[in-house]
């Protein structure tokens, strides 16, 4: 869209294909089809959309950041809630709809729809309130949820939740339980009567969330229907994915899978200042992850980040030593592997303690063995990444990618080795001081 001098006719095209202010914004892999989730979700006053599209579809983009900015052009009194599985989650998603309004063009767009130069009155963490809206409400016009915290006492026009039935709901009863509860509470006592809740997502399991809504209205766009991803890209998301969450998170099934290994994870929020160690289990040719396990140990528990990387670790590395000195690591081990010690040294140089080691035990005795003894002293960071979180739940024996896993086992195996060294150091040390 191109635009030298504004007229209606300009907002009269935004109506009609919204993707558009995401062509403004750079977002240049948006289209039609996303124009047309934007008015399914935003212009329909439904009780309920629902809509369900698989990953890197940019539903998130399409949906949240480019279909709240066209919402607000045409209704700018709107008070709109956006939820989340976490609050920090919700408000990344506001600070990316904080930052589009500072593009000339979207201003330019703004302040000719509303004959005045649109400003941010408000914008804090989580919350945006914009010199437009003319209602007096404590709603501001954009506000974060996330299920994490209680949302009480507020009412808005539109509600909508993205994402909030994650892999965390697959692996938990207790997780969909609670993820029911909030969507029950959205539904009677949050939005406004008349008013529209908006869900967007993919589906995790049998009984979660989604079995809230009347599955006859789910629109669902997989990769054979949006043919977003071309062949070559799906052949190649298929290496790197385990099966049952391929079929999940592209083809929008669930395989109903219950022999997981590991289940009932625990989670919980990262303390500070805990003594932490570090494993990297480097990947080199493309066909297998680079896996980075954190552990954080707090005596009788040991809590756990994660982090994997779909690439050469030598494009790898600045990442890697920013986790170690934010995380105060005392070291991180490595195997010698395959680049000679290339890593181990280039880690060494920028000044991280780095414990090399050699690998005899066979990976799936390893995981199975070792973190299957630690499972109930594990809780993962309430925040750590999908994908290395997906890895580790969905392991099964000679079935890839598993190198977070795998990562994690060494860990927690180099870690007790090394803790009962030490203790047995510190025991001779007090015995000869008492002797």
């Amino acid at each position: 869209m191109k635009v030298n001098v504004l007229t209606k006719n300009h907002l009269l095209e935004i109506a009609k294909n919204p993707h558009l202010l995401g062509n403004i914004l750079g977002y240049n892999k948006l289209s039609f089809l996303h124009s047309s989730w934007i008015h399914y979700i935003w212009d329909f006053d439904n009780k309920e959309n629902l809509l369900q599209a698989h990953r890197n579809s940019y539903k998130t983009t399409s949906l949240i950041i480019v279909g709240i900015i066209y919402y607000l052009l045409f209704h700018p009194d709107a008070r709109i809630a956006i939820i989340r599985k976490t609050f920090t989650e919700a408000a990344k998603a506001v600070r990316v709809i904080s930052l589009a309004f500072e593009n000339d063009i979207l201003l330019e767009i703004f302040n000719f729809a509303f004959g005045i130069k649109v400003k941010k009155v408000i914008d804090r963490e989580g919350k945006i309130l914009f010199n437009f809206k003319q209602t007096k409400t404590q709603e501001l016009s954009i506000e974060a949820h996330g299920l994490d915290y209680g949302i009480t006492g507020a009412h808005y026009d539109r509600i909508i939740c993205d994402d909030v039935i994650t892999l965390r709901d697959r692996i938990s009863r207790a997780e969909r339980e609670k993820t029911k509860e909030v969507l029950k509470e959205l539904r009677t006592n949050i939005i406004d009567n008349g008013k529209s809740i908006n869900v967007i997502g993919t589906p995790w399991h049998r009984n979660d969330g989604w079995n809230l809504f009347d599955v006859n209205n789910i629109k669902k766009f997989d990769i054979n229907k949006t043919k977003i991803l071309d062949k070559e890209t799906i052949e190649e998301i298929k290496k790197k994915t385990i099966p049952s969450l391929f079929n999940i998170n592209y083809l929008l099934e669930d395989t109903g899978d219950d022999s997981a290994l590991f289940k009932n994870p625990e989670f919980g929020i990262w303390k500070k200042d805990t003594d932490c160690y570090m494993h990297l289990d480097a990947a080199f040719d493309g066909e297998h992850y680079c896996a980075l396990t954190i552990l954080g140990d707090l005596g009788n528990k040991y809590q756990i980040k994660g982090y994997v990387y779909s690439g050469n670790v030598k494009d790898w590395v600045d990442f890697i030593v920013g986790k170690y000195n934010e995380n105060n690591c005392k070291w991180i081990a490595i195997e010698n592997n395959a680049d000679k010690g290339y890593t181990a040294d280039k880690l060494f140089e920028k000044g991280l303690q780095v414990k090399r080691y050699d690998e005899k035990l066979n990976k799936h005795l390893k995981i199975s063995t070792l973190i299957y003894e630690n499972w109930d002293r594990l809780f993962f960071d309430n925040d750590i990444e999908d994908e290395y979180l997906e890895q580790v739940l969905d392991y099964r024996e000679n079935q890839e990618p598993d190198d977070a896993p795998d990562s994690l086992a060494s860990l927690l195996r180099f870690f007790n080795k090394n803790k009962k060294t030490n203790l047995s150091l510190a025991a001779s040390v007090k015995m000869n001081i008492d002797y």
